[in-house]
C-alpha cells in the first residue's frame, strides 16, 4: 500500500481541472489504477491496487470525510475539513481527517471520547498542555483504534482524527 500512496501523491501533483485515469506499473510489476480530479475546490486522488486495496486522498476547500469511514468516529458537527485520507484492504480500514472548528479543544476531545466509550473502545492515554489536548483509545477485542489531537488558538481549533479497524 505504501507504493500506492507514493504513486498517488506523484499523480496528484500532476492533477489539473479534469479527471484523469491511468494505470501505473510499479518496479516489482504490481499495477495500480490511479484517478485524479481537481474541481477547483478540492483535489482528489483515488487508488486501487491489484489486490483490491483502495486509498483516497482529498485536500482543499471542499475536502470531505473519507468514504467508508469507521462509524465510531463520526464527522464532527460543523467541522471544516482541510484534508482527509482513507483506505481499505484485506487487513482492515481506516484513515485520517484534519479539520478546523470554532469549538474548543476540550469540547472536541469530549465529543470523540464519548463516542469511543459508547462504542466500547477504552481510552488509553490523555494529554493536556496549554491549548492542546490529545487522547488515544483502543479495543483489542474488536481491533479498533482512535486517536484525536486538538489545539485551540485565536478562537479556532485545529483537529486531527485517526481511526482504524483491523479485519
Amino acid at each position: 500500500m505504501r507504493k500506492l500512496v507514493l504513486i498517488g501523491l506523484m499523480a496528484l501533483g500532476a492533477c489539473g481541472g479534469e479527471e484523469r485515469r491511468q494505470t501505473v506499473v510499479t518496479a516489482d510489476g504490481g499495477r495500480a489504477e490511479v484517478t485524479t480530479h481537481d474541481d477547483g475546490g478540492a483535489a482528489t486522488l483515488n487508488l486501487t491496487g491489484a489486490n483490491g486495496e483502495q486509498a483516497s486522498f482529498t485536500a482543499g476547500d471542499s475536502a470531505r470525510w473519507p468514504n467508508d469511514w469507521p462509524d465510531f468516529a463520526p464527522a464532527y458537527p460543523g467541522a471544516k475539513v482541510q484534508a482527509s485520507m482513507g483506505g481499505t484492504s484485506k487487513d482492515g480500514k481506516g484513515g485520517m481527517v484534519s479539520f478546523t472548528t470554532g469549538d474548543s479543544a476540550e469540547k472536541v476531545i469530549a465529543f470523540y471520547r464519548a463516542r469511543a466509550e459508547a462504542a466500547g473502545i477504552r481510552v488509553v492515554t490523555t494529554t493536556e498542555a496549554g491549548g492542546s489536548r490529545q487522547f488515544s483509545a483502543t479495543d483489542d477485542t474488536s481491533k479498533r483504534s482512535l486517536s484525536v489531537s486538538a489545539t485551540s488558538e485565536d478562537g479556532a481549533t485545529q483537529v486531527a482524527v485517526v481511526a482504524g479497524m483491523k479485519q
